[in-house]
């Protein structure tokens, strides 16, 4: 049996961080939060690459399709009308209710 070897939090840091932007406390928050694998040998968590791995793959961001922001207009609007005009419009029906309603 082959044992991958270990790393305590701050040799991790130093090895696969070594920008500084991400610090021990980050990944003893990840370790809480469950998304890095660690093991505890005498109160100190140790990490190994493929676990830092699996993390990273975790957290991954998700891409945003790139695309125009007029794909997201429904077709069935004519030409030259405009989202925010209906809104306008619902918005003023439902001001006529409510004074409507605060007569009686």
């Amino acid at each position: 049996m082959t044992i991958e070897p270990h790393y305590s939090l701050a040799e991790a840091v130093e090895r696969f961080f070594p920008g500084g932007l991400i610090k021990v406390s980050s990944l003893r928050t990840e370790i809480r939060k469950g998304r890095l694998r660690a093991v505890q040998v005498a109160g100190k968590y140790l990490v190994s690459e493929s676990a830092i791995r699996e993390l990273l793959e975790k957290c991954r961001v998700p891409e945003k399709p790139q695309g125009c922001i007029s794909a997201s207009v429904p077709a069935a609007m004519p030409p030259g009308s405009s989202a925010t005009d209906r809104l306008k419009s619902a918005r003023a029906a439902l001001n006529q209710i409510f004074q409507g309603q605060s007569r009686h």
